[in-house]
């Protein structure tokens, strides 16, 4: 008899589960967490973006001291960033791409110098402002690197 007291005191035919309001609550901290975790990810992806670009203008820049050691000069008749892929073939294993989902981010010039091929600029283009610099003229949120002659980029990149 007095289990049965028990359970029946445990059992409560009238509980109903939670409550409208209390599951609101709960669906709206999760909605909080949730829009924060996702604001943190699209920082850290765009900041992992930059950092590519600026390694793979580095890489290129390193290759391209390599290749004016060799032969004395920088790339003759280099019209953009795309074209140095096959000027520096032998330099580099894999020629940098840009991060998925990017265009026109490269940029390479060695029209600068007033001796011809004696200097370059290249740049990047990038979505944040951690690795901009003023060098070489560059503005904005850009990444620039200019080695010899070159001192500042005509225009603004």
């Amino acid at each position: 008899m007095l289990t049965k007291k028990i359970l029946k005191g445990l059992i409560k035919k009238d509980s109903r589960g939670f409550t409208i309001v209390e599951i609101i609550v709960v669906v709206m901290i999760i909605m909080v967490l949730i829009s924060i975790a996702s604001v943190s990810l699209s920082v850290s992806r765009r900041k992992a973006r930059d950092s590519k670009r600026v390694r793979d203008i580095q890489s290129v820049a390193t290759a391209l001291q390599v290749y004016y050691m060799e032969l004395g000069s920088y790339p003759i008749g280099v019209a953009n960033f795309a074209a140095l892929s096959t000027v520096l073939a032998n330099y580099m294993r894999e020629f940098p791409i840009p991060p998925a989902g990017s265009t026109n981010i490269y940029g390479y010039s060695n029209a600068c110098a007033s001796t011809p091929n004696q200097g370059y600029q290249m740049w990047a283009d990038l979505e944040g402002s951690e690795y901009r610099n003023s060098a070489c003229g560059c503005s904005g949120n850009n990444f620039c690197i200019c080695e010899g002659i070159c001192t500042a980029m005509s225009g603004s990149y």
